[in-house]
Formats: structure tokens, C-alpha cells, sequence
């Protein structure tokens, strides 16, 4: 993990977590990250940025998403990683943690809610198959009557449904 980060002729900022320092190119982690382009822009000089409310663990896995030799993340941090992706903007972020959540997640009522609250739309539709095929409405019942997905906006609830609803169409 420390030598995805080390300084190189690539590098050209320093985000600093927990002290220690991850060196890391402006330029890309601002294609990937709304958040980081806003950061950088308009600190042409500045070199160091403190980054807060995370671990260096956890941060430096989520930066390595965008970087072509990923570090394999535990299970127990996946949904960590999941939230931090949103917090910092990371699109091919959550799509990595995506595609690892489809792969190699027991799929549950839990995993439902991330699939859902973080626009997980491969996974949520995997999800509702998986619902349908095991004629497990009482479970999807049980999604949709839960306090999680009743706070989601109206828009993301009936997105769902209407998801669910071609799921079985399409089979009937």
C-alpha cells in the first residue's frame, strides 16, 4: 500500500491522513473526483492537503480504486469504503466496490439498502432479480416497508419499484 503512494516524477500534491502522507497526482484524482477538483483548483502552490474524519487505511484503499493496481479490500470494510466514495465524489470508486459487492457478498436486506441508497443500479437490479426468481416478495415487502427505504426520495423509491415492476413483467 505505501508504494502506490510514494513520491515519484507523477506526483505532484500530498494529501495528508492521520500523518502520514499519500503523494498523489492532481490531475488524475481530479478526473475521477468532483471533490478533489475543487480542492486543487485555485491551490496552484499549495503542495500538502489535509484530509480529516477518515483513516489512512481506509483513504489510501479508496484513492487506490483509480489507480491501475487496486488494493483488495476486506470485507469488513466494504460499506466504509462505499461511503467514502460518495463523500469524496469517486464514481469509478463506487462502481469498483460494485462490481466486488456483486461478486462476493452474501446478498441480504442489508446489502439492498447500500445497493440502493448509493445508486448501485447493476447491483439493485441483481438484487430485485434475485428477489423475484426466489419468490421472495415477503422480503422485498419487508425492503419497502423498512424506515431506510422510506427515507430515500420519492424519485429513488419509484425508480425501484418500476425496476421491480419489468423484473416481473419480463417473467410473467
Amino acid at each position: 500500500m505505501e508504494s502506490l503512494f510514494e513520491p515519484s516524477d507523477m506526483t505532484d500534491a500530498i494529501l495528508v491522513v492521520e500523518g502520514k502522507k499519500l503523494h498523489v497526482n492532481k490531475a488524475l484524482l481530479s478526473y475521477h473526483s468532483d471533490y478533489f477538483k475543487n480542492l486543487f483548483s485555485g491551490n496552484t502552490r499549495k503542495k500538502e492537503f489535509p484530509i480529516g474524519g477518515v483513516t489512512y487505511t481506509l483513504f489510501s484503499t479508496l484513492l487506490s480504486f483509480v489507480h491501475s493496481k487496486p488494493i483488495v479490500p476486506d470485507e469488513s470494510s466494504i460499506y466504509s469504503l462505499l461511503m467514502l466514495a460518495d463523500q469524496f465524489l469517486i464514481p469509478a470508486a463506487k462502481r469498483h466496490i460494485e462490481l466486488i459487492l456483486i461478486s462476493s457478498i452474501p446478498r441480504n436486506e442489508k446489502l439492498a439498502q447500500y445497493a440502493f441508497q448509493y445508486r448501485l443500479n447493476e447491483l439493485t437490479e441483481i438484487m430485485l432479480k434475485q428477489f423475484y426468481q426466489q419468490r421472495d416478495h415477503k422480503v422485498f415487502t419487508n425492503v419497502r416497508r423498512s424506515d431506510w427505504f422510506k427515507k430515500l426520495p420519492d424519485k429513488d423509491q419509484v425508480e425501484v419499484m418500476l425496476m421491480y415492476l419489468k423484473i416481473v413483467r419480463a417473467r410473467a
